[in-house]
């Protein structure tokens, strides 16, 4: 009788143990899968401003693949499991890291600065409607230009903004020849002087009806 009563707190023992051993199991693979999920969601938004920037890391992509499909990943042993979270943050890092050099790069170059130039020129000789248009574009670039690094679909909306502002400018800037182009910068920049109108810059401002709207003054620059 006793050895039964024995090995029946055997058996319920044995089973109570073998039960932990198994939620142990599931607790540590649902908690590889939130982590896999969190990782795969910030690879994902990197991924798509990568494509976008053109800058697809395929070795990257293929590391970060082979990394979540190792048996390490999914071993029940936590220090493995933990070793091949930190290999993928660190590409995803990198990624990241790389990505924020060349928006740096990008938005260093555009809009260029002659865009510019002419966009503010058609803030002083544009219509209400043309200024309204130009003021709300800038607004626009130059607020997700600020930004350390866009989401895919700010950077989208950036470079849309920019085309806007490129087709505007086409709309409605006047011809201009190289010269006319930087007497308007330096008048636009307020280093213009009287050494800059050229008969070439007079004949084209009387032109575009523009003569009464531009003035000279008197500078301590020597």
């Amino acid at each position: 009788m006793l050895i039964e009563k024995l090995k029946h707190l055997e058996s319920l023992i044995e089973e109570r143990n073998e039960r932990k051993s198994s939620e142990r199991v599931i607790q540590t693979l649902s908690q590889r899968q939130e982590e896999l999920e969190k990782l795969a969601t910030e690879w994902q938004s990197l991924s798509a401003l990568a494509s976008n920037m053109g800058m697809v890391n395929h070795t990257a992509l293929s590391q970060l693949k082979s990394l979540s499909l190792s048996p390490s990943w999914v071993s029940l042993n936590r220090n493995e499991g933990q070793s091949v979270l930190r290999d993928m943050q660190t590409i995803i890092s990198q990624i990241h890291d790389d990505l924020v050099e060349e928006w740096n790069k990008i938005r260093e170059q555009s809009p260029s600065a002659g865009l510019y130039s002419r966009a503010r020129f058609l803030m002083y000789v544009g219509d209400p409607n043309v200024r309204s248009q130009l003021q709300s574009l800038d607004n626009s670039i130059r607020q997700i230009a600020h930004r350390d690094l866009p989401t895919s679909n700010q950077y989208l909306q950036w470079q849309q903004r920019i085309s806007e502002l490129e087709q505007v400018i086409r709309d409605h800037l006047p011809d201009m020849v190289p010269a006319v182009e930087r007497f308007f910068d330096k008048l636009t920049e307020g280093n213009a002087t009287l050494k800059d109108v050229t008969p070439e810059i007079m004949e084209w401002c009387h032109n575009h009806d523009l003569t009464p709207r531009i003035s000279l003054s008197f500078s301590d620059r020597v």
